[in-house]
């Protein structure tokens, strides 16, 4: 926690810009600023040691507290929506061994998997997208979502 936290209090807007293009497998949208930048002025922030503390908390939940095996008591309708080209690894940075790191983030077969254990799931995999796909892809990311609603 306190190595998390300590990474959270050096961010920048340069960083979170770094880290968020990897979000993006066709490259980083400048329009997309607009989703950025309230994450940048968290940074300038009197309270941003909390928004900091935050952050980790959440990151050390993630590794703490997986949800994977609670995912087939999942009764409700439920909607994957997938970027096919995610490879999204929180606290990738700790990887050291590049051999190791390609083998995390692989969404196409962790989106299947999980899809496989909620009974009744809608699948969507989109092509060439990434982690954030109603960001990235927003006409395929609606359509399929209002689909699904409808």
């Amino acid at each position: 926690m306190d190595q998390a936290e300590a990474t959270e209090l050096k961010s920048t807007e340069a960083s979170i810009r770094k880290y968020h293009a990897t979000y993006y497998p066709n490259g980083y949208p400048a329009a997309h600023d607009q989703w950025l930048l309230p994450l940048a002025a968290q940074t300038r922030s009197p309270d941003f040691a909390k928004v900091a503390r935050a952050n980790a908390l959440t990151f050390d939940m993630i590794y703490q507290q997986p949800v994977n095996y609670e995912f087939s008591r999942i009764t409700a309708p439920t909607l994957l929506i997938i970027g096919q080209a995610d490879r999204t690894v929180v606290g990738k940075a700790l990887i050291k061994d590049p051999k190791v790191l390609a083998l995390m983030g692989q969404y196409p077969a962790l989106g299947r998997r999980t899809a496989s254990l909620i009974k009744g799931t809608k699948l969507v995999q989109l092509e060439k997208v990434g982690h954030i796909p109603h960001l990235e892809a927003p006409a395929q990311f609606y359509k399929a979502l209002l689909g699904f609603l409808g």
